[in-house]
């Protein structure tokens, strides 16, 4: 999806909220970003994330500007060249499986002719035939880190030139915010990286170049009258020193 008006219709178009209810039990929190919520520095970077919610409305008129409408069989259609909006949307075999078919749902609401692919367990660590795919990949997990490592960076996209290595899975290329991020990991002082951090949080939120869903769960057992730490990823100890006893 090249026209950032049809990404951002597609997310509009997700009930998220909904979604995480049936996904989590509503343990998670909605994501809006790759900054978590208790974050510590997601107050600064509040104003520059570009919020965008639920309104099937909204998505349907930015379809109709991006000159998308229905054709005689109900399916989105481009006006400039009669071409059918058919999308996929790839989901890894396990636990995802069931929001490929409920976000493919969302969109067959709106005309698109979406349909949802789980990967065979067989080819789960088939790259190429991954790297290949024709629609949207649910739902890898990644954080704060792997953005700023270069996870929309166009070095990072999977290609047969890189032997289908790389974490830019769905192949976005900006100039700008790739030298956003060069620039990020050659600056060390926390003052000047907020302000290079807030123009890659609104670049990449502005034009929507991925659908966050939810923060993943990852149940932690402490003994009683411990509190902390802050696990990083899905690791519970990354933050060991920070435990403390009430």
């Amino acid at each position: 999806m090249t026209n950032p008006a049809v990404r951002k219709a597609l997310l509009q178009a997700i009930d998220i909220p909904a979604l995480v209810e049936v996904m989590t039990g509503g343990l998670a929190p909605v994501a809006d970003s790759y900054f978590m919520p208790d974050e510590p520095r997601r107050a600064e970077m509040e104003s520059s994330i570009a919020k965008l919610s639920y309104d099937r409305a909204r998505a349907m008129q930015l379809l109709s500007d991006a000159g998308w409408q229905r054709g005689a069989d109900g399916v989105l259609t481009r006006q400039s060249d009669g071409q059918r909006f058919d999308l996929e949307f790839w989901a890894r075999a396990g636990s995802n499986e069931r929001v490929a078919s409920i976000v493919a749902d969302y969109w067959k609401q709106l005309g698109i002719a979406a349909t949802p692919f789980v990967i065979p367990a067989a080819r789960a660590t088939d790259r190429e035939y991954e790297g290949k795919r024709p629609g949207y990949l649910c739902c890898p997990t990644v954080g704060l880190a792997n953005f700023y490592a270069g996870k929309l960076h166009t070095r990072q996209i999977t290609s047969e030139a890189t032997r289908w290595q790389g974490i830019n899975y769905g192949g976005y290329a900006n100039p700008t915010t790739d030298a956003l991020v060069d620039q990020l990991n050659n600056t060390l002082d926390p003052r000047d990286r907020l302000p290079l951090e807030r123009e890659l949080m609104q670049g990449y939120s502005s034009n929507v170049v991925l659908i966050p869903l939810w923060w993943a769960v990852y149940p932690q057992l402490v003994l009683a009258g411990v509190k902390g730490p802050q696990p990083t990823w899905v690791d519970p100890t990354t933050n060991m020193m920070r435990w403390d006893r009430d």
